[in-house]
């Protein structure tokens, strides 16, 4: 596996970098950043020359899920051993963590208004977290699912789950 950063004005490869099973991948919304998970790491890179800002070590297995506050100023991760870890991206340590599922969690986001954070997992619960603060805010028992996503609406005001319904082929 490898992760590419194409310019898509020039068509040219601005870098490629090993990912080893990469799962999780975000842009920073202003895109000068993107991350990746390389296993148990998570990888930023600087998105306009394609370099490595920072290695990110804080997983104790592969990191899934990854997402950029609309600031760009922190990048949470959430990873199969159950945690979410929220990253200063600029300094490159951690914020805070917390185990947030009781099986691997699957997915996180950023609410517009970077205040909430929703995770996802394999427990088939929804969190929702306060960024600033680390607290749970709402937990909401859903199905069990082993690759489940959520993102905000621009708003705000839904989430979205993509989740295999169990219904039909596996693809």
């Amino acid at each position: 596996w490898s992760v590419n950063l194409f310019d898509c004005a020039t068509q040219t490869t601005l870098s490629q970098t090993p990912a080893v099973a990469s799962i999780g991948l975000a842009f920073a919304q202003d895109g000068s950043l993107l991350a990746f998970s390389r296993s148990k790491e998570v990888v930023v890179l600087d998105a306009r020359t394609g370099s490595v800002r920072h290695v990110l070590e804080g997983h104790r297995t592969t990191a899934r899920g990854l997402a950029f506050s609309p600031d760009g100023r922190s990048l949470a991760s959430v990873g199969g051993d159950r945690r979410l870890i929220v990253w200063d991206t600029f300094g490159g340590t951690p914020r805070w963590s917390v185990i947030a599922h009781a099986l691997g969690a699957t997915d996180v986001a950023y609410a517009p208004d970077g205040r909430t954070l929703a995770t996802i997992g394999e427990d088939g619960v929804l969190r929702l977290w306060h960024a600033e603060l680390q607290q749970l805010l709402l937990e909401i028992p859903l199905s069990f699912d082993p690759v489940a996503q959520v993102e905000f609406s621009p708003d705000g005001r839904r989430l979205l789950r993509r989740h295999k319904s169990g219904q039909g082929d596996d693809d």
